[in-house]
């Protein structure tokens, strides 16, 4: 019943936290300087005809009536419509998000496979030459920029070597040749599903740069944390105990340490993956990545106000989604914690 009841009231909380969000964001957008109709218009239109767009966008109106019928459309499930595509904004988040979605999931996978193996090595290496080369790969991941890193991997990976691609989702050559049935909206998994196995192929070659650029930082992040609680663990009096009970150090160290020593690295990975999916503009945006990041750039320098909303809302319900599982998953790692 507790349990329950701690649902009920995060999922109550989380409405509330979602009308303030995009109370501020239309609030925000709103204030920034720009006509979006004169923008749609175009530079040679009239006065007459830009006055004509912005009544036919509800424009026109007064703030607190474009925000009362914006509530109004929100809670029936409706964005609005995007003023630079013509299209719901709903459709747009939906062929956008889910290339986003996919990336970061790879980029979260790839970050939490590494980095915890790497973290507890570190532990059990303190001090020693692969304790120091893991805190140095861990301190060039948390100071670099993600763009430099992503131009350094396009000049020597993609072009002066050849080994992936340099920019896009999926060859064009070979989704022309091989078109992909739309299931899920996630390449990786509909090419698998429908055995389009060069789509497939192609998709992965061009999703490891863009992989390894994102997850690099969240690896790092992990790595400092699991290295850090692990150390920590390692003192605890009940880790010397098993010791002198003679259990093997592979049981002691993965069953007993690193159970305790995950619930830092659990909360950095799930804010690491909420950052991910509503920061990836550079790097998409670098590697021509069709996803939410460039659709919410272009957003912005357009004043597309509903898109931004639509955009502000989903990333702020993922990041609170991922939130509400890790918490979930704290009680999964260390049954002394009760939600009552």
């Amino acid at each position: 019943m507790g349990f329950a009841t701690y649902v009920l009231r995060r999922i109550a909380l989380l409405a509330v936290v979602l009308i303030g969000v995009g109370t501020l964001t239309f609030v925000l957008a709103y204030m920034v300087p720009g006509d979006p109709a004169r923008l749609q218009a175009g530079t040679f239109a009239t006065h007459e005809e830009v006055a004509q767009l912005r009544r036919e966008l509800g424009l026109d109106k007064p703030l607190y009536v474009q925000y009362h019928l914006y509530l109004e459309r929100l809670l029936r499930g409706d964005l609005g419509v995007s003023i630079a595509t013509r299209r719901p904004v709903v459709q747009d988040i939906g062929d956008y998000f889910t290339a986003t979605l996919e990336l970061t999931t790879v980029s979260m996978i790839v970050a939490v496979v590494v980095g915890i193996p790497l973290g507890v090595m570190s532990a059990l290496k303190k001090d020693k030459i692969a304790d120091h080369v893991s805190r140095l790969f861990s301190l060039s991941g948390v100071s670099m920029p993600s763009f430099w890193l992503a131009m350094l991997l396009q000049l020597f990976l993609a072009a002066n070597l050849g080994w992936f691609p340099l920019a896009d989702r999926v060859d064009t050559n070979v989704i022309r040749y091989h078109p992909l049935i739309h299931i899920t909206g996630l390449y990786v998994v509909d090419s698998i599903i429908t055995g389009n196995w060069p789509v497939l192929t192609s998709t992965i070659e061009h999703m490891i740069l863009p992989a390894m650029v994102l997850s690099y930082t969240s690896l790092a992040v992990i790595t400092r944390m699991v290295r850090a609680s692990m150390l920590e663990v390692l003192r605890q009096d009940y880790i010397r105990t098993a010791t002198a009970y003679g259990l093997a150090q592979r049981v002691v160290i993965y069953k007993y340490a690193l159970k305790n020593a995950l619930i830092p690295a659990v909360t950095v990975a799930g804010l690491s993956y909420g950052y991910m999916l509503g920061g990836t503009f550079l790097v998409e945006s670098i590697f021509s990545w069709p996803g939410l990041g460039r659709y919410a750039a272009s957003s912005i320098i357009n004043s597309d106000y509903p898109a931004i909303l639509g955009v502000s809302l989903l990333v702020a319900l993922a990041y609170l989604l991922v939130n509400f599982i890790v918490d979930i998953l704290y009680a999964l790692l260390d049954p002394r914690i009760k939600y009552r």
